[in-house]
């Protein structure tokens, strides 16, 4: 599979992105510990049905930029996905978002739902369902787990322990019918710098609980 690359400025950050094909965007925003190469059958299969399908690295995850203020609540996520519609050149998008992306795209259908010409979630579904999972269930609290570990100081010693072993158990917790390597999960939330590990699942698992509006008092960039 052979994807083009390329860089964005939206919302104030640097994204770095995968793509394939023309016409119509569908843009997709990967979940974590995934990254845009998750995506790659869709690519192929959606770019094949004449599309252009852009999968970015979501903010945090290197090689797109990491915020220096610190932000990746909800309506953020939202925010950026909006200016990447924009500054991709389009007027609107299909969207599709998996786990923390569905979030995202989620949010962006809610900001502005002009921009937005079909919305697919994966994982994680829109409203409050999972939030009342999360204290409810104790199925989904056992799959959480990591959402809960992710909001406690001790995430940002223990996961990059061992060449970020902690991510890739996820990986093969999740996934263990696939064969790993490095280049699966190196791009991971980047840990440059401090807390960047934490802060994006402390304001994910607020926000699973929590509409997009809530959070409209937040301050962002230009998009």
């Amino acid at each position: 599979m052979t994807f083009s690359t390329g860089t964005v400025r939206a919302n104030d950050l640097q994204f770095s992105y995968i793509e394939k094909g023309e016409g119509p965007l569908l843009l997709c925003m990967h979940g974590f510990p995934d990254i845009p190469s998750t995506f790659r059958y869709q690519l192929d299969a959606f770019a094949d049905q004449g599309y252009r399908v852009v999968a970015p690295y979501m903010r945090g995850y290197s090689p797109t930029e990491i915020p220096q203020n610190g932000f990746y609540q909800t309506v953020i996520l939202g925010l950026d996905t909006l200016a990447l519609i924009r500054n991709l050149g389009y007027e609107n998008a299909v969207l599709l978002g998996h786990d923390w992306g569905s979030s995202a795209v989620t949010a962006a259908a809610v900001l502005d739902p002009g921009k937005v010409k079909k919305l697919i979630t994966v994982a994680v579904p829109y409203g409050s369902k999972l939030g009342e999972a999360f204290v409810l269930s104790p199925e989904q609290q056992r799959r959480s787990w990591y959402m809960f570990f992710f909001q406690l100081p001790l995430a940002d010693i223990a996961v990059p322990v061992n060449d970020f072993a902690f991510i890739e158990r996820l990986w093969r917790d999740w996934s263990s019918v696939l064969s790993h390597t490095k280049c699966t999960y190196q791009s991971s939330p980047n840990p440059s710098q401090q807390g960047a590990i934490r802060r994006p699942w402390r304001h994910h698992c607020q926000g699973s609980r929590r509409s997009c509006g809530e959070f409209g008092e937040l301050p962002s960039g230009e998009p």
